[in-house]
């Protein structure tokens, strides 16, 4: 790959951002666009009656998905924050499709946390696939409080908050843009 750009998506809790990079992926498999290689995983919240009751895991690849996270019920398990109570099987199974996920055009990792920035845990894998830039575009979802370490890891990366975004659809296709076969940087 010639050059690559990562894409630090951020906002709080609740503010779309795996909606954003969902419709990235969307927007990147449609038209010119959709021999783009997107490899990676999305983590979209499990919600009924309005509210949140887990965390999934979808490979973007399959769209197979597992269920990653529950609510914490006070468990101190080896990958649980405040929070969440991840699985640790399904953490295995995302760090295998973020480890076969690049060289690729587009990395998706969603969501890079606690566990990954102040425990080493979690989706390791998709730190490494990051840190090793072969890819175009990756997009990497961090909580704004963990901002500083991502910037820390990967210094020439920019950000984008979606909770200050008024119109996210032209955002959406400004990103997807980025990787027509028309842009300057895609040749």
């Amino acid at each position: 790959m010639t050059s690559n750009q990562t894409l630090i998506i951020t906002g709080e809790s609740g503010s779309g951002k795996t909606q954003f990079c969902a419709g990235v992926v969307n927007a990147l498999r449609k038209g010119d666009l959709q021999r783009i290689d997107i490899r990676g995983v999305l983590s979209p919240g499990l919600n009924r009656n309005g509210k949140k009751v887990g965390i999934q895991a979808v490979n973007v690849v399959t769209y197979e998905h597992k269920n990653l996270a529950e609510p914490n019920r006070g468990d101190a398990g080896p990958a649980s924050t405040k929070k969440w109570s991840f699985d640790p099987k399904v953490i295995d199974w995302c760090n295998t499709v973020l480890e076969r996920a690049t060289p690729c055009d587009v990395l998706v990792l969603d969501e890079i946390g606690p566990l990954e920035f102040e425990r080493g845990e979690g989706f390791t894998a998709g730190l490494a696939a990051v840190d090793r830039g072969s890819f175009r575009l990756a997009l990497v979802v961090v909580r704004p409080h963990l901002i500083a370490h991502a910037l820390e890891r990967w210094p020439g990366a920019e950000v984008l908050n979606v909770q200050g975004l008024e119109d996210h659809r032209s955002a959406i296709e400004e990103i997807a843009g980025r990787l027509s076969p028309d842009s300057p940087s895609s040749n």
